[in-house]
């Protein structure tokens, strides 16, 4: 086993972009420490508008200063970058573009737990840096330096506020891709206390300046840490969100047991560590004091090699966090960390109970010697193909469009640092990590008994939708955070400026009814589309909007669809007879539609109808013949039609009738009689605007005990 000194460990612990060179993995120059990077002494002025006070620190990538802001008269935190890494050659219009970019959406991010970045810019051509605020406090790297563990309580605190912040981030599509001790920062500032993540995206800004953008710097090469990158993230591959659920389960196993989960003694064997080693449990390091299960389980999912075996989304792990905070209750109270029996920070052996010691890296090297044996072969064979093996990793569109080499083959090329091919990744299937990450929805059910509440973590950027609530008359906005009890029906009203894919990350059952409300506001068959999906959606409400069958073809596909509301909209009548859902029916609105008769006639034994609105159609007496067919008819609205007391006669006959509308309809005295034959009315309304008070009296009087009587505005003259 490698005698490894701190010294070397913090060095694993950097952001580095690693090469090849002569078969071994080294970082590159200028990206470690030692390597050039641009020092600016005090009473600098960068970008003519920042006064260097002072060093704060430095890392893998550049370093960071406390800064004055000369017009604005306040103190920020600078970082610069390695000058290498950024040289004026090389910073091309387009690397500008991708750093800007990338800038930009950094600073989108608006979180308590999220470091808030002000600026960014390129000092004389050659420097590129940003602004941020400036903290008072201390990481938790030299946190966990000094203390060794932390107790389990305030572990799951601290991670608990890192897990929000990073599930912020994740909602609007940025990865950190270096989450670990050193870039969360416990703040004691009384304006800003608690966790902040810092050097968000910075992977992503620093690793490429003039390659494809994505995660993969180069042939040859890749960035992070070494001792938190994930499996696919030290092979190269294109990581997203679930890259750093990994990083954050190796930052917490640290602060819970004082050293990562894996250490090799140099960069290389850690990240084979990283590839090949099963995760440790915790009870293997902590001895002192118990370890729930469920914490067991948490972080060995949070550890997996194959990604889609872990946590899909911050929102499940801070469900469990939350459960493992519960379970911790019930246990004996911890001792203090100062006490504790954990190993050294970055120690590589922890002795256990009697004389074993048990290490990840002995493991790989006694147990393995034949693997590195096989793997110092692999790599005498890439030095003598290097440059055909560099030629197809340059190019995997050409592969991929001649078809000169199949897809199975090219998905096997090895990887240029480490030698191995995706499957030989334990328990990873190349096909999983290169799969393209899907947004996670808004709601995720977790798998918490008794769950109460859902909760919705929408965009923190207003979108003009709201919820709305069964029984309630409130609508909520579709922003930030949104919790609704879970017993409650949710409905999703979209006004102005909803696009498709806001629609499409809602799961499947998370929605009861979806309305298209507001005129003129470009909904498309793409809208209609993203809504199909919606299986367990009961209710369907479009208004004024260009329908036709295609739109009709989308709506046959939700199997649970009761009511269907078309008010103002092309779809005609006879479009709508074709449609397989209408037999499955209980509620219907057919207002302002050609041919609206056709669907009625459409309707066959055994009916389901309970309701049916049919205003604005120009409909007759003999419509109002038709529609009393359908006896399983409870309410009936009729308003704006050409209708007279044969037409309420007809409607009389329905056996179940207790709602009637005949609003803006010029009726008189002679509807009476034929209103009183309807023997369940309780609720009526119609216009009697001009009608005398004998009149009125006498209606009161003709109806049922207890019929609540509507007087309707307005008239409407055939």
């Amino acid at each position: 086993m490698p005698d490894l000194s701190n010294d070397s460990l913090e060095k694993l612990a950097m952001s580095c972009t690693f090469a090849m060179v002569n078969g071994k993995i080294t970082p590159t120059s200028g990206e470690s420490e030692g390597g050039n990077r641009l020092t600016l002494a005090r009473g600098f002025i960068v970008d003519s508008k920042y006064k260097i006070i002072g060093a704060i620190g430095a890392g893998g990538m550049g370093a960071v200063y406390k800064v004055h802001h000369m017009l604005l008269a306040k103190d920020m935190a600078l970082k610069t970058f390695a000058t290498d890494n950024f040289s004026p050659d090389s910073f091309s219009n387009n690397a500008w573009q991708r750093f800007q970019r990338e800038a930009q959406s950094i600073a989108k991010l608006r979180h308590k737990n999220i470091i808030e970045v002000f600026d960014f810019g390129i000092a004389d051509g050659q420097m590129p840096y940003y602004t941020m605020e400036l903290l008072q406090g201390e990481n938790l790297a030299e946190r966990l330096e000094r203390e060794r563990t932390l107790l389990q309580k305030e572990a799951l605190a601290i991670f608990l506020q890192v897990a929000d912040g990073l599930a912020h981030a994740h909602r609007l599509q940025i990865v950190h891709r270096d989450v670990k001790p050193a870039n969360l920062f416990l703040s004691s500032s009384k304006t800003s206390p608690g966790v902040k993540i810092v050097d968000f995206g910075i992977a992503k800004l620093a690793s490429d300046t003039s390659g494809e953008e994505q995660f993969l710097t180069g042939v040859g090469t890749i960035f992070g840490s070494p001792l938190y990158m994930s499996p696919e993230q030290s092979l190269g591959q294109i990581v997203d969100q679930r890259s750093d659920i990994y990083s954050f389960g190796c930052s917490l196993f640290q602060a819970l047991t004082g050293r990562p989960p894996f250490i090799g003694s140099n960069p290389f064997l850690t990240l084979m560590c990283h590839q090949n080693e099963p995760a440790p449990q915790l009870k293997q390091f902590i001895t002192d004091r118990p370890i729930s299960q469920r914490l067991e389980s948490m972080m060995a999912r949070l550890l997996s090699k194959n990604p889609g075996k872990r946590y899909q989304s911050f929102e499940e792990v801070i469900v469990d966090l939350n459960l493992c905070q519960a379970a911790l209750s019930a246990m004996p109270e911890e001792k203090s960390a100062a006490t504790n029996s954990a190993s050294p920070l970055y120690s590589n052996s922890v002795k256990l109970s009697g004389e074993t010691t048990i290490s990840p890296v002995s493991i790989w090297q006694e147990k393995n010697w034949i693997v590195l044996a096989s793997l110092a072969a692999v790599f005498l064979f890439i030095a003598a193909f290097a440059g055909l093996g560099a030629f197809y990793l340059s190019r995997p569109a050409t592969v991929q469009a001649t078809g000169s080499v199949p897809a199975a083959e090219a998905a096997r090329a090895q990887h240029p640092v480490t030698g191995l091919v995706p499957d030989q990744v334990r328990e990873e299937p190349a096909t999983d990590v290169q799969k393209p990450f899907r947004p996670q929805p808004y709601f995720r059910r977790m798998a918490s008994p008794g769950l109460r509440e859902k909760t919705f973590y929408f965009p923190d950027t207003k979108c003009g939708a709201d919820l709305k609530l069964d029984g309630e008359a409130k609508t909520i906005p579709c922003y930030g955070k949104v919790i609704v009890p879970a017993r409650l029906n949710v409905q999703l009203v979209c006004r102005e400026g909803v696009t498709p894919e806001f629609i499409r990350r809602f799961r499947p059952d998370d929605l009861s009814s979806v309305t298209f409300a507001y005129r003129d506001s470009g909904w498309t068959l793409e809208h209609m589309e993203a809504v199909s999906h919606l299986t367990s959606l009961k209710m369907l409400s479009v208004t004024d909007t260009p329908l036709d069958e295609r739109w009709m073809n989308h709506i046959d596909n939700l199997p649970n669809l009761n009511e269907l509301c078309l008010t103002a909209t092309t779809v005609s009548g006879r479009v709508l007879a074709k449609s397989r859902c209408l037999k499955q029916l209980r509620r219907v609105t057919l207002t302002g539609m050609e041919d609206v008769m056709e669907a009625v006639r459409a309707l066959k034994p055994p009916y389901k109808l309970r309701y049916i609105n049919v205003g604005n159609n120009h409909l007759s007496d003999a419509d109002m013949a038709e529609i009393a067919r359908i006896t399983s008819l409870e309410e009936v609205f009729t308003d704006v039609n050409r209708i007279g007391p044969t037409g309420v006669e007809a409607l009389s006959k329905l056996p179940t009738l207790y709602r009637l509308s005949l609003a803006k309809i010029d009726l008189d005295w002679k509807i009476i009689e034929p209103i009183s034959h309807c023997k369940r009315l309780a609720f009526l309304r119609i216009s009697i605007k001009n009608w005398s008070d004998a009149d009125r009296d006498s209606l009161a009087k003709a109806v049922p005990k207890g019929c609540k009587i509507e007087a309707a505005d307005g008239l409407y003259s055939p």
